[in-house]
């Protein structure tokens, strides 16, 4: 039996224990506009609705998303869609009454409405309504946990074969998982775009990963293309960023004022294009962090690996080792006259070069977007790939889910070598711990 059959066969049977903190309307909006819901739906009047094109996200005042392509029961509209938590916000939000939202063609809400609910516009047009019930366990927020578990003591009589046997099948499914979510968000927006916003993602680091993407679907691929010289994409993803602020040129090191200068005039020429409006603004976290995260690297990092976009696309529709090893060798070498030496934009110069894309980020890239799309089409060699790639850094959740599972193992320290393991781990702590804590987990039972 599967893991993913192992997992179906006992979840019905689990009481589910641990809290869960529902997403933020930006989450849900950024799921839907990659896909994640499906492009399919029926209206609460039972219209089939087909998403043909998720259209441009709103910079401005107005609804969520614009120009969008649909089709109701096979009459293609082209118009906006605004997505919101509740049916009941379209009337709460004031939408019925405002004149931007007269081209809405769709409004999409979560959750089984308590009462029916009717959309009109301002020119009273009935605006048809999709309601998504169930929110993907992905997008949930789960308290953590990490006090070693019941099932340490259990695990610690686990031979060490059995426990790797346990973590290549619990990883296999979590790739599996990822490359049915990736298959969806190729299948909606393009391979290009799906991975623009993988290689965001990626650069984002835990607490920036969701600001990061947002930044890479408000700037999509497309959109860049269309910048051709890379001061400029420079410039438009620090300015769409938020990041250039004219009293950072006060802030600046010398050395830096004339750089920020350059960055500047680009920006102003691309401003009235690219800038957000205030509640439209991507939200970063700047402190808390090492200063090699700063999300000024992490921004400029991304417009530097514009050029690479190419490569990478290359590399997962003909993947094998040999390609993807030098794929890395190029991200990983990847130097600019700046940010290899600057951590921020009004930081001084650091005399030790500083990479802008580490091997660590390389071996993310590789396992949560490059491998799992290689697995859409070769399931056995993109697997046996997985299973040699070594390790990146242990991040927090690994480390928990060590502590919660392994703590009491005498060889609890080599079930975290590899990168198949760190997935597995994470698959097992998110399946049972997370969902279920340890009251009522027959995880060690079905050992």
């Amino acid at each position: 039996m599967t893991y993913a059959h192992w997992l179906a066969s006992i979840t019905s049977s689990v009481v589910e224990e641990a809290s869960t903190e529902t997403p933020s309307e930006i989450d849900l909006q950024s799921h839907w506009y990659e896909g994640g819901f499906g492009l399919e739906f029926t209206t609460l009047c039972g219209a089939q609705v087909v998403i043909n094109y998720l259209g441009e996200w709103n910079r401005g005042a107005g609804p969520d998303f614009k120009e969008c392509l649909i089709a109701i029961d096979g009459v293609e509209q082209m118009g906006d869609i605004e997505l919101d938590p509740t049916a009941a916000d379209w009337e709460r939000h004031g939408h019925a009454t405002n004149l931007a939202f007269n081209k809405v063609i769709l409004h999409v809400s979560f959750g089984s409405p308590d009462k029916v609910t009717y959309c009109r516009t301002e020119q009273n047009r009935e605006v048809p309504q999709v309601h998504i019930p169930e929110i993907p366990q992905t997008l949930l927020k789960r308290k953590e946990l990490s006090l070693p578990g019941f099932c340490a003591e259990e695990f610690s009589q686990w031979s060490a074969g059995e426990v790797d046997q346990l973590l290549r099948a619990s990883a296999r499914h979590r790739l599996s998982q990822k490359a049915q979510r990736l298959s969806r968000q190729i299948n909606a927006i393009g391979l290009h775009e799906t991975l623009w916003q993988g290689l965001a993602t990626t650069l984002g680091y835990r607490p920036n990963a969701q600001a990061m993407r947002l930044l890479g679907q408000r700037l999509k691929a497309h959109t860049v293309k269309t910048l051709s010289k890379e001061q400029t994409r420079l410039a438009v993803l620090l300015g769409t960023a938020e990041f250039l602020h004219p009293e950072l040129y006060q802030n600046a090191p010398a050395e830096t004022q004339t750089y920020l200068q350059e960055l500047w005039a680009s920006w102003w020429r691309e401003r009235n294009r690219f800038e957000l409006t205030a509640p439209r603004q991507i939200q970063w976290r700047m402190h808390g962090q090492r200063p090699v995260n700063h999300p000024h690297r992490r921004v400029a990092s991304l417009a530097l690996l514009w050029p690479s976009l190419e490569q990478i696309s290359e590399a997962v529709k003909n993947p094998t080792p040999q390609r993807l090893k030098e794929l890395e060798a190029n991200l990983t070498g990847l130097e600019d006259p700046f940010w290899s030496h600057h951590y921020t934009l009004t930081s001084q110069r650091s005399e030790k070069a500083l990479a802008l894309f580490g091997k660590d980020k390389f071996r993310e890239l590789v396992s949560n977007f490059l491998v799992p799309i290689w697995y859409l089409s070769d399931q056995e060699a993109a697997f046996d790939y997985y299973a040699t790639l070594k390790s990146p850094t242990k991040n927090e959740q690994v480390k928990r889910s060590l502590e919660r599972l392994f703590s009491a193992h005498p060889e609890a320290k080599n079930f975290a070598k590899h990168t198949y393991q760190h997935q597995g781990l994470q698959q097992i702590y998110h399946d049972f711990c997370l969902r279920h804590g340890c009251l009522n987990c027959p995880f060690p039972k079905l050992g």
